[in-house]
């Protein structure tokens, strides 16, 4: 018995001298050095990784908690040297005062350096017109008499970074200032600034339409989050299923060159989403979860006929529910050919079809395009065919539109007879016109898109048959 308890206490001692012998090594390797010195070799670090592989790099750069998110392009020299590319607006008041806030594309050269602090900090430290602008006590844009005098304040955006962390030709960086997490992305050393910075405008322009102010983002359990005014790149936030105003949230955010983020991280029932890039179709796909997507929702009741969406969310009717223009270039096969019969019978003397168009009127609208009185109220969906029967005079066809929408793509358009006199006699008169109707009222249409992010053209096919469409854009 005594010989077991001899064999254990010596491999006790065995493993306390291992294991102290390990843990003198590892505080060798940590603490051979000096604070200063692990310092001076971080600045080291840090300047190569800037450097390297031509030294390019995209910064998505926050001013402050309140603003969107801009775009730089930077190229760091080993000798100290930065070039800094953007294009907003506010370069175009920098280098015009009087300019109206045109987005406008500028590159400048200034000087940059790691320098130390409480660890390895990237300066900008001299003036560079290009991206001190947000970081400048100035007012930009200027003062106006209409406007606030900011002089002394400006945008009080950082001009400095605490270097986190790299990995995966990504820095993590920390404004010293406003301590707002931001990130820098390696861009290949050839990528020429000004098509970048040209192609980011344009996706920051494009990618979310105003006329297509809410979309969502769709989770993984079958649950929907609304959010608005992307085009803003200030965007508000909330659970589909829940009211509006109780719980919406708003967060600034960003359109860079792969896609969009937030500037903070944001939990969508449990699910945290802050990055996503294109997907197909032009959707967004969430990086942190792949199964997350955004786009404009149901093509029918989102889109198309988003009436009781937009009343759901006690959203202003007048201003988010928009109406659509038949295309004529659009059209396909039958369609085609019955549109074109209506110009031929339409179109003589002074008399020309103008237009063809769905839209939600509402007592003021339909009235405009009605010209009747006394004034009479109404409130529905309407197809509206605008006749021009003699230079600066019309006579609009409205029929009233139910749509009975299935599924998410799907819609049946029931048309009641025309509302005014002056329109039926118009139709009794034109068979063409009748003709084209006709195929419309009460047919099953499926609705696609090509863009599904920002759908303002849709096509329309008989469900079953895609040998012909109609095309319709947002009015």
């Amino acid at each position: 018995m005594k010989k077991f308890q001899v064999y254990g206490a010596l491999m006790l001692l065995g493993a306390s001298v291992m294991l102290t012998s390990c843990l003198k090594n590892e505080e060798e390797d940590i603490f051979d050095k000096s604070a200063s010195e692990r310092l001076d070799d971080a600045k080291v670090y840090y300047s190569d990784i800037l450097t390297a592989e031509g030294g390019k790099w995209q910064m998505e750069y926050y001013a402050n908690s309140d603003e969107h998110g801009y775009v730089y392009l930077m190229t760091f020299n080993k000798n100290g040297q930065v070039t800094i590319s953007g294009q907003n607006e506010y370069i175009g008041y920098e280098l015009d005062p009087l300019s109206t806030g045109a987005k406008v594309y500028a590159s400048q050269t200034s000087l940059w350096e790691v320098v130390a602090d409480n660890g390895p900090v990237l300066s900008f430290n001299s003036y560079n017109p290009v991206f001190h602008i947000f970081a400048s006590p100035y007012d930009i844009p200027p003062y106006t008499e209409n406007g606030t005098d900011e002089s002394g304040t400006g945008h009080e955006g950082d001009y400095e970074f605490d270097l986190m962390k790299y990995s995966n030709d990504t820095l993590y960086i920390e404004g010293k200032k406003r301590e707002i997490k931001m990130i820098m992305t390696r861009v290949d050393a050839n990528v020429d600034d000004q098509i970048y910075m040209n192609y980011v405008t344009a996706m920051a322009d494009s990618f979310f339409h105003p006329k297509v102010p809410m979309v969502f983002m769709n989770l993984p359990n079958d649950k929907r989050y609304a959010i608005m005014n992307g085009s803003t790149q200030i965007v508000t936030m909330w659970d589909f299923d829940k009211d509006r105003i109780s719980y919406e949230t708003t967060h600034n955010a960003i359109v860079n060159h792969d896609g969009f983020a937030l500037m903070n991280p944001y939990d969508a029932g449990g699910y945290t989403v802050q990055r996503f890039v294109l997907g197909d179709k032009g959707t967004l796909r969430c990086v942190e979860n792949p199964a997350i997507t955004v786009d404009a929702g149901y093509l029918n009741t989102d889109v198309m006929f988003n009436y009781n969406t937009v009343r759901k969310c006690e959203l202003d009717t007048t201003k988010y529910v928009h109406g659509w223009t038949l295309q004529p270039s659009g059209l396909t096969g039958d369609f085609a050919a019955a549109y074109q019969a209506m110009i031929t019978e339409v179109n003589k003397s002074t008399r020309a079809l103008n237009e063809i168009y769905i839209a939600r009127l509402d007592s003021i609208s339909y009235n405009q395009v009605a010209l009747v009185n006394p004034k009479v109220p109404f409130l529905s969906y309407a197809m509206v065919v605008k006749v021009q029967m003699k230079p600066g005079a019309y006579t609009s066809i409205i029929l009233p539109l139910v749509p009975t929408c299935e599924g998410e793509d799907q819609v049946s358009m029931v048309l009641d007879d025309a509302t005014t006199t002056a329109g039926r006699n118009l139709l009794n008169a034109l068979a063409s016109i009748r003709d084209f109707i006709a195929m419309i009222d009460g047919k099953k249409f499926t609705i696609t898109a090509e863009n599904l992010l920002s759908p303002t053209t849709l096509k329309l096919a008989p469900s079953g048959d895609g040998s012909s469409t109609m095309e319709f854009t947002v009015r």
